[in-house]
């Protein structure tokens, strides 16, 4: 499947810190991301040693099949074992994945390892039946964006639709916009506006909270979203990209439509 058919995963995540007061592991250890040039992504992993090798191999295996948006990597030598998941983007489901698999180690007496020596090691990967890659399509009218560091480090990915209205069909055109993620199953949705003369200039946001906490995660297929909203924008005229002679939504009011997860995303 290329990007431009894959559904991507939407809401608060975490790469440059460990989400804080949120999760706390005996064995594994959080690794941030960088950024920039180094374009590392975020990992948490685990170097152990354990009496009970297979077993131990088995039941992380079987964690992943009930994590299935998730993956492990593992590499065994010996009783020596080095445990890791990563990515750009780590959600709820990621860190639920490792926590469970911190209560196997537990279990299992496991001994963390400072400085292993790796002998003809064999590298096991566990890949979850819904892992989605980390690849966007290209789209005509909506922006992924990101966000800065919020409560326990979190951050967001999001869609943002720049728009300008007649200020006569801004409620209509929201409330479509809000049957339409609904829809979608995206359920944050809030946006900035300012007006003059009787057309407004609007930012709107859409995204989700915790993916994975409480409940199950929710793709979302961006290209299909992305041309809907072109069908709603052509129903209530509304034109892309901001006018000039309006202030910039961003400095104006902002209103929530859908929220959950606010601490986290705003």
């Amino acid at each position: 499947m290329n990007a431009e058919n894959q559904p991507t995963m939407l809401g608060v995540y975490w790469y440059f810190g460990f989400p804080e007061g949120l999760y706390s592991f005996h064995y594994f250890k959080f690794f941030p991301g960088y950024g920039g040039h180094a374009d590392n992504p975020a990992e948490l992993n685990a170097v152990i040693s354990v009496d009970e090798g297979t077993q131990l191999l088995n039941e992380l295996q079987r964690a992943v099949e009930h994590h299935p948006f998730s993956y492990l990597r593992v590499t065994v030598s010996g009783n020596l074992f080095h445990i890791s998941t990563g990515g750009y983007q780590l959600f709820d489901f990621d860190f639920r994945l490792i926590e469970h698999a911190d209560q196997l180690l537990t279990h299992s007496q496991a001994e963390v390892i400072s400085k292993p020596e790796f002998v003809r090691p064999l590298t096991h990967q566990f890949i979850g039946t819904k892992l989605l890659q980390h690849t966007y399509p290209r789209l005509k009218t909506l922006q992924v964006t990101g966000s800065d560091k919020k409560k326990s480090n979190a951050e967001c990915c999001a869609l943002r639709l720049d728009c300008h209205v007649d200020t006569s069909s801004e409620f209509d055109f929201t409330q479509a916009l809000k049957e339409l993620m609904l829809q979608s199953g995206i359920n944050v949705m809030y946006y900035y506006r300012t007006e003059k003369n009787g057309m407004a200039n609007l930012m709107y946001f859409f995204t989700n909270g915790r993916q994975g906490n409480n409940s199950e995660p929710v793709p979302v297929q961006l290209s299909r979203l992305d041309t809907n909203i072109e069908a709603l924008m052509k129903i209530h005229v509304a034109g892309k990209n901001h006018l000039p002679e309006i202030e910039y939504p961003a400095y104006g009011e902002r209103k929530i439509v859908l929220m959950c997860d606010e601490e986290f995303i705003l």
